[in-house]
């Protein structure tokens, strides 16, 4: 990408690596890590066209989340309540986001 001059390269975090939880400092530290080497790299390779960005999603609704977190009853409706728009998010949603970053 650098001898081209050109690139895009997105990585994936989560919402914990922008805020925390109780309990959870370990996942919050290792996501964190990935938002800040985002802007570390976004800073590093910008002068050679490449573009670095990060993807830091909330709960989505994917079969680790359905088969772990939903089996408390109530749990996805009580996480959905946390998102400003009111649900959680689809895998779905967040592929579009890479594929929108790498364009």
């Amino acid at each position: 990408m650098v001898e081209q001059k050109r690139g895009a390269i997105v990585n994936t975090a989560s919402v914990a690596g922008l805020i925390g939880f109780p309990g959870l400092s370990a996942y919050h530290a290792a996501k964190g890590g990935v938002v800040l080497l985002t802007k570390n790299s976004a800073l590093e390779f910008a002068p050679f066209g490449v573009r670095v960005n990060c993807i830091c999603p909330g709960v989505i609704e994917t079969p680790l989340v359905l088969n772990s977190i939903a089996q408390a009853e109530g749990a996805l409706q009580h996480l959905a309540k946390m998102h400003p728009l009111g649900r959680n998010g689809q895998p779905i949603e967040i592929a579009r986001g890479f594929v929108s970053g790498l364009r």
